[in-house]
């Protein structure tokens, strides 16, 4: 198992939970760390959005993926209920907030495949409510072929 954050904090803590994991803290803005290795499963969970270049990280992280490896990625989009529950996202870090048709073409172009997809709100109380295209959560597999 293996992990990067730009938080220090975040790395220590989370050698804490997981002290087998081979963990450093690195941007993914810089050179990804682990060179030469490919992964079965990586996880952006509220990554991409955080970086000036949403495209070329997420290329670089489709990059180190094994044929048939998954990646499992969730983003706020743009579109109608960002502009309705404005309210509900004021992170200034949100700097690469693209729409789904945008985020679509960037997923076929690094040769991943939507297995699954969830559309769902950010609620503080309840965490998400569901099938609100806020953010998304995707399942995505790296082609086979």
């Amino acid at each position: 198992m293996y992990g990067f954050d730009v938080s220090n904090f975040a790395i220590e803590r989370a050698k804490k939970v997981v002290p087998e994991a081979k963990l450093k803290v690195s941007s993914l803005e810089d050179s990804l760390p682990y060179t030469g290795k490919k992964f079965d499963c990586i996880t952006a969970v509220d990554v991409l959005e955080h970086t000036k270049d949403f495209e070329k990280n997420f290329g670089k992280i489709a990059k180190k993926l094994k044929r048939g490896g998954f990646l499992i990625v969730s983003t706020p989009l743009q579109g109608w209920p960002r502009k309705a529950f404005w309210f509900m996202d004021k992170d200034k870090t949100h700097i690469s907030v693209l729409g789904e048709e945008k985020l679509q073409r960037i997923i076929e172009k690094n040769g991943l495949d939507a297995i699954e997809k969830r559309y769902y709100l950010p609620f503080p109380l309840i965490y998400r409510i569901p099938g609100i295209p806020f953010s998304v959560e995707i399942l995505l597999q790296k082609n086979k072929i």
